[in-house]
């Protein structure tokens, strides 16, 4: 019996040292050697490089699901930014990542730098080839907006869907400059509209701008300086006076624009 019993044992612990053995093997067979980076089925090697840590990971026994390039978005040289949208696993050790490609939103002007900026928050280097994007410049007072490398995601997204609301309504921003209640938008025609960064809805202030151009004749002003826009009536600044624009008050809105947020009245 008790021959029996350790033959038993033995064989056993024969099975699991074999056992133990072959996973081991499977994963060092296993191990990632080979990593592909594709966007729209395109080959994308300048992403791949970043991915550099979870080379001889095990293809199977390693949680991608957990991995870092899962929670964070990849930069290219050109502020193109890239976020996972599958993995692939290919016997005996090759990954494929697939990735949505993030073109920046518009560029940040910060003192004398300029940098990129895409709708998932992320700064990065400025470059040449969006050089036709919207300018948004932050002042001293603003910059704390900006937490390397992210910047903050509610601003963020308003000064986006700014921007997307004038150019839906074909109206070019040359110039976006938040500066507290004193902020501007400076179009390629060089018209300036005042508006206050602290208070306002992108829709709104951007059919404003729309409207005034649709409905108001503004040859009759000379040397326009700016067009105020933080009251409930836009006020023409031109040649050192002041103009109410009354024209506006009783033009409506877009249905998507909330309509309590203009209300008619003065100054």
């Amino acid at each position: 019996m008790n021959k029996s019993t350790n033959k038993f044992h033995w064989q056993h612990l024969i099975w699991a040292i074999f056992f133990i053995a072959a996973v081991y093997a499977f994963i060092e067979v296993s191990r990632i050697e080979s990593i592909t980076c594709l966007v729209e089925g395109k080959s994308q090697a300048d992403i791949c490089q970043q991915l550099d840590s979870i080379k001889n990971k095990s293809l199977f026994f390693f949680n991608f699901d957990q991995a870092d390039f899962r929670k964070k978005i990849l930069k290219n040289e050109k502020g193109q930014s890239f976020a996972v949208l599958n993995v692939e696993k290919k016997l005996p050790n090759k990954l494929i990542i697939h990735f949505d490609q993030q073109d920046p939103s518009y560029r940040l002007l910060i003192g004398n730098d300029v940098y990129l900026v895409n709708q998932s928050n992320y700064v990065s280097q400025n470059d040449e080839y969006f050089k036709d994007l919207v300018l948004v410049e932050l002042v001293e007072n603003s910059v704390n907006k900006v937490t390397s490398p992210k910047i903050d995601s509610n601003f963020n997204q308003l000064m986006i869907k700014l921007i997307v609301e004038l150019q839906k309504l074909e109206i070019e921003p040359q110039l976006i400059k938040i500066n507290g209640p004193e902020s501007i938008v400076k179009l390629n025609n060089n018209f300036i509209f005042l508006f206050d960064c602290n208070e306002y809805e992108p829709l709104i202030l951007a059919q404003k701008i729309k409207l005034i151009f649709a409905n108001l004749d503004i040859s009759q002003f000379e040397q326009i300086e700016s067009i105020d826009l933080r009251f409930n009536l836009p006020v023409v600044n031109a040649g050192g006076t002041e103009t109410q624009i009354k024209e506006i008050k009783n033009i409506e809105l877009s249905e998507e624009a909330t309509p309590s947020a203009i209300q008619d009245g003065d100054e």
